[in-house]
């Protein structure tokens, strides 16, 4: 078979294989694209919905949270509503937990809870970055974990 033979099989298409970025795809990598293109195949949502959403996702920090401390610390009035309605006080900084993207897709975290230091109460919150971690205030995990 000569070259022009081995680039024309197949209906006259030539062969394509789509080498990954990386060196090694890991089976948590496998499994996020299959369940991904199905997701999109069977309409649940759409490749631009899914870009968009990842742009979201890789562009938020811990900025917004920032936001909502400082103001919490300047702002008695502000403070006493983080404490009373935590969710109503984000949006007061531009978070909407329901919506935090803006194209309607729904957060996976919808609870929050601040809670006050006292002098004699110091509260020591540890997180084990799990879906529950608040991303809209506090940014994406951090990369090691």
């Amino acid at each position: 078979m000569t070259h022009d033979d081995a680039a024309h099989t197949h209906d006259d298409a030539p062969e394509r294989h789509a080498a990954p970025m990386v060196e090694e795809v890991t089976d948590f990598e496998v499994l996020e694209i299959a369940l991904r293109e199905l997701a999109i195949e069977k309409g649940l949502f759409t490749a631009e919905d899914h870009r968009h959403y990842t742009e979201f996702v890789e562009q938020i920090g811990p900025a917004p949270g920032s936001r909502f401390v400082a103001k919490a610390w300047v702002d008695p009035d502000f403070k006493q509503l983080a404490l009373r309605d935590p969710i109503a006080a984000s949006r007061e900084v531009g978070i909407d937990w329901l919506h935090p993207t803006g194209f309607g897709t729904p957060s996976d975290f919808t609870a929050l809870e601040v809670l006050e230091n006292t002098p004699t109460l110091h509260h020591v919150i540890v997180c084990t970055l799990c879906s529950c971690y608040p991303r809209p205030l506090l940014g994406n995990s951090p990369e090691w974990y």
